[in-house]
């Protein structure tokens, strides 16, 4: 065997020794934290610091936190007249819900929640969609704004 072939032998066998010192040797106080990629699959595959999560070794699988549920989602539907609302409609949310309002509206006017300050253009019979989160608990009136006239109450807990 030849000087270079002996030489590429030692290195191979050097490198080799450095790559298996790197993967054996223990925990390092000086270890770098994991990249945020890292951390992402982590989050991303419910494993966590905790051990939470699905692990399985040898056909033996520990225990998963379930997962969150949906948010609820009030929905209500408010139909104007030509003549107006006949009365006005109470709605019922809990804080924290996703409250999704469908006003269909003969009359042309601006849904005027209060409170939350949100408006949103009604007429024609088209329906219109106000959308939001019911983040403060309390009692809210919505009103065609440019009439005056009360159309429904939010009751928020």
């Amino acid at each position: 065997m030849g000087n270079a072939a002996k030489l590429g032998v030692a290195a191979a066998a050097i490198v080799a020794a450095v790559v298996l010192f790197l993967a054996l040797r223990g925990g390092d106080d000086d270890a770098a934290p994991p990249s945020p990629a890292a951390q992402q699959a982590e989050a991303t595959t419910g494993e966590t610091a905790t051990g939470a999560g699905t692990e399985t070794d040898g056909g033996a699988t520990t225990e998963t936190a379930p997962p969150p549920a949906a948010p609820q989602v009030v929905r209500a539907r408010i139909t104007i007249g030509p003549d107006g609302p006949p009365q006005i409609r109470r709605i019922d949310a809990r804080r924290g819900q996703r409250v999704v309002l469908t006003i269909v509206s003969q009359v042309t006017d601006h849904a005027h929640l209060h409170g939350y300050d949100l408006f949103v253009d009604v007429g024609g019979g088209r329906p219109a969609r106000m959308t939001f989160v019911a983040d403060t608990p309390g009692r809210f009136e919505m009103e065609l704004e440019d009439r005056g006239q009360p159309i429904a109450d939010l009751h928020i807990s």
